[in-house]
């Protein structure tokens, strides 16, 4: 008997071993109905059987055997997607959704074996065109399954940053309450110790907010207005010279750097890239920032000198919001955080870009934006 035809006269059998090993996959199990342990599992079967049944060539193999055919275009309502979806749901980890498929595989082809008392050369094929066919299944239950699991930890990530607004902005309530007393001058240093890290934690979190707004699917909410690059820059140098006193910044600027732009959104991603520089800059030496116009675009460069990053690393942070990169001469791996993504994503907004560079000990991260107007103003999603 042809595999296809056994499974499809075998439903039953085979269902029955799906469901035994499923409930075995505790704890997520543990309350699961029988339908529920099944799940999506008869579909999954025929949906095999069917696509055994129809005819490939060998060109559609190879590009199986590849797994082009498991991207997100040819994913819709497959079962075998849904499945995913809803093992994730339930608390399946990944794990025990491969092991399903592996134990269905191993199933399947020891009931058929069982019944065949004799093989021939074709009963080859027809497993070659099996084990496709479950492949298939597996890369669209696991892409399904990694789908919803990002869209989990997205959603806890903007929580997270939402719920810890609150208790921030309460430290920094009392920390300028407090600065408003008569007090003796260690205390007042420790306050303003207080509000600097509070209010890099308020831009971290805002930073956390857009991220994860981002990966939702949610617009970068813009409000953009006739500015000069100018004031965007100084007020990101202010916040950016008050958190690292320490610290040495250059500002050059040269032309006519009115523009339409949000500011609120800019000196954001000028902070992040300035907050860059002094983090992974050498400390001895200024970071430098210069603001011009060339050809109807604003362009802000921030420069700061130490361990050029190679070429891929670069590469890899630029499209890579949590990219680890391994510096020549370091120790371990250094991020760059979500700053750099969020410089991006309001540049984006604007119609603009981030572009880098990195060699002979100096990194300089540009920002683009044009000077006409080219945003279209959004509400904020709710």
């Amino acid at each position: 008997m042809k595999l296809a035809d056994f499974i499809q006269d075998n439903l039953e059998i085979i269902l029955q071993e799906w469901e035994t090993f499923a409930a075995s996959l505790t704890p997520a199990a543990d309350t699961m109905s029988t339908t529920a342990l099944r799940d999506h599992a008869r579909p999954i079967l025929l949906a095999v059987a069917a696509d055994m049944q129809t005819a490939q060539t060998s060109r559609e193999q190879k590009e199986k055997s590849l797994g082009h055919d498991a991207d997100a275009s040819h994913l819709s309502n497959t079962a075998a997607k849904i499945h995913g979806e809803l093992r994730h749901d339930v608390g399946f980890d990944l794990v025990q959704l491969v092991a399903e498929y592996r134990a269905l595989r191993a199933s399947v082809l020891r009931l058929w074996i069982r019944q065949e008392v004799s093989q021939d050369a074709g009963d080859f094929d027809e497993m070659l065109r099996f084990n496709e066919a479950i492949d298939q299944a597996i890369a669209e239950s696991v892409l399904s399954y990694s789908n919803e699991l990002g869209k989990a930890r997205d959603t806890f990530t903007a929580i997270l940053g939402h719920d810890l607004r609150s208790p921030l902005g309460a430290i920094l309530m009392s920390a300028h309450n407090a600065a408003s007393h008569d007090l003796p001058e260690p205390a007042i240093r420790a306050i303003a110790a207080i509000q600097r890290s509070a209010k890099v934690m308020q831009s971290l979190i805002r930073d956390l907010l857009d991220f994860a707004g981002a990966r939702l699917g949610r617009e970068m909410p813009m409000h953009p207005e006739e500015s000069n690059l100018v004031e965007a820059c100084h007020a990101a140098l202010a916040e950016l010279m008050a958190a690292h006193p320490g610290r040495t910044f250059e500002f050059e600027h040269d032309g006519d750097l009115g523009g339409f732009f949000d500011p609120p959104r800019i000196g954001q991603a000028l902070s992040n890239l300035l907050n860059n520089a002094v983090n992974h800059g050498n400390r001895g030496q200024p970071v430098k920032v210069r603001a011009r116009v060339e050809a109807e675009e604003l362009i802000v460069d921030v420069i700061n000198q130490g361990e050029a990053i190679p070429p891929d690393a670069l590469k890899a942070v630029m499209n890579d919001p949590i990219a680890r990169v391994h510096l020549p001469g370091g120790e371990g791996s250094s991020g760059l955080g979500l700053g750099l993504y969020i410089a991006q994503q309001v540049a984006k907004a604007h119609g603009g870009s981030i572009t880098a560079a990195s060699a002979k000990g100096e990194t300089r991260f540009s920002l683009h934006i044009p000077k006409e107007r080219r945003v279209v103003e959004r509400k904020q999603p709710t």
